[in-house]
């Protein structure tokens, strides 16, 4: 279910009016210092500034519990790989620029809000790589599902190859590609490279 409410949590107003334009669709609730979520409200889509005030390590169990209750965005003025591995580590499911064009802030909100994650590209090579050694689809029983060239490419994809080596390395087209992709996270169920990258190491 599409979240109906947006928690934005910010001591900054230039932030807050920056974010303004893309709440309107939502019901939203400022917080500008660190506060459990209200129980009634049901898995909201939570803005959370990394600078905002009292907000606690990511190692707590608060906000664990935020994770596990919303769907978390974290956003910096001065975002870095570091920093978005450690939030998305405990759960969040997006980490960006607080101040990023809005065209791109949309996206990461459209890409959330429907269930998947979003990270900047340099971000996910760096999560995709970190992952344990891409296993070979014959060790992965979900992989029989799809064509011999979709598990190429899927593989390629989870390891944080671009469509580009993608496809010189297997001399396809990009368009061929991305229509690879897009068949086998169908016949997957996931919406990114990401998540298909975690659903191939067994930790989705």
């Amino acid at each position: 279910m599409m979240p109906s409410t947006m928690i934005i949590m910010t001591a900054d107003p230039g932030l807050l009016q920056h974010w303004g334009p893309l709440s309107s669709t939502f019901q939203t609730v400022v917080y500008n210092q660190w506060l459990p979520l209200p129980t009634q409200v049901a898995q909201p889509l939570v803005i959370v500034d990394t600078a905002l005030p009292g907000l606690p390590e990511a190692d707590d169990v608060s906000i664990a519990e935020l994770t596990a209750r919303s769907k978390t965005v974290f956003v910096s003025s001065t975002p870095s790989d570091v920093e978005g591995v450690r939030w998305l580590s405990c759960g969040a499911v997006g980490y960006c620029h607080a101040f990023a064009v809005h065209n791109t802030l949309q996206h990461v909100l459209d890409v959330v809000a429907d269930g998947g994650l979003w990270v900047g590209r340099n971000m996910m090579v760096t999560l995709l790589r970190g992952l344990q050694a891409v296993p070979t689809f014959s060790v992965v029983p979900s992989l029989a599902g799809l064509s011999e060239r979709e598990r190429e490419v899927a593989l390629m994809a989870a390891k944080g190859y671009a469509n580009k080596e993608i496809a010189r390395s297997l001399n396809i087209t990009e368009r061929t590609v991305k229509a690879h992709l897009t068949a086998a996270f169908t016949k997957l169920g996931v919406t990114d490279r990401l998540q298909l990258a975690l659903h191939i190491n067994g930790i989705q």
